[in-house]
């Protein structure tokens, strides 16, 4: 909830505007646009802080997000390094990709990685799982069909004719299916 009114804030600084103060400004009237300035810069930071990625965003959509909400940062004179915003990209990602992120974590100097390098290797990643989750799709697809295709031709019109006492001599009812009149 507090992501929403957060960016509630910033969309309306986007979409009123905001005065900067001139030169011309007196030191109390950049006083007060500092003030006003301050809380726009800790609803950022807090949502900074909240941003995880979810279960059915991509990873360009996570990295997206958080470069927006990076860029308003550092709007507000906030300075962010690539490594805070790289190792939040790995902490906060969804279980799937966990074992690249050590892998990441172990391999490479997140000191000097930038975002559109480890942006870059998650989708790689993604793209991977996407194409097996695919492939295995298919198969079960082709298998199933293959089954279908299989139980209708070897087990076709079986059972139709089945069971006792039909008319073309089956199986049951007296004198092992022949019927044959009894006087008495």
């Amino acid at each position: 909830m507090d992501v929403i009114l957060g960016f509630q804030e910033v969309d309306e600084i986007v979409m009123k505007g905001f005065k900067e103060p001139t030169k011309g400004d007196t030191e109390e009237s950049k006083k007060a646009y500092k003030e006003n300035k301050k809380p726009d810069c800790k609803s950022l930071q807090r949502q900074y802080e909240l941003l995880s990625m979810g279960e059915q965003k991509t990873i360009e959509e996570y990295v997206g997000r958080i470069q927006v909400v990076v860029n308003a940062m550092r709007v507000c004179d906030k300075v962010v390094k690539d490594r805070k915003i790289v190792e939040k990209i790995l902490r906060t990602l969804t279980p799937q990709y966990d074992h690249i992120a050590m892998a990441i974590e172990e391999s490479k100097d997140l000191e000097k990685m930038r975002v559109e390098e480890l942006q870059n290797s998650l989708e790689a990643h993604e793209q991977r799982l996407i194409e097996r989750r695919t492939a295995e799709k298919n198969v079960l697809q082709s298998t199933n069909q293959a089954l279908q295709a299989r139980s209708g031709q070897t087990y076709k019109n079986h059972g139709t004719d089945r069971g006792r006492e039909k008319s073309r001599g089956g199986r049951g009812g007296r004198n092992g299916g022949k019927f044959t009149n009894i006087v008495e």
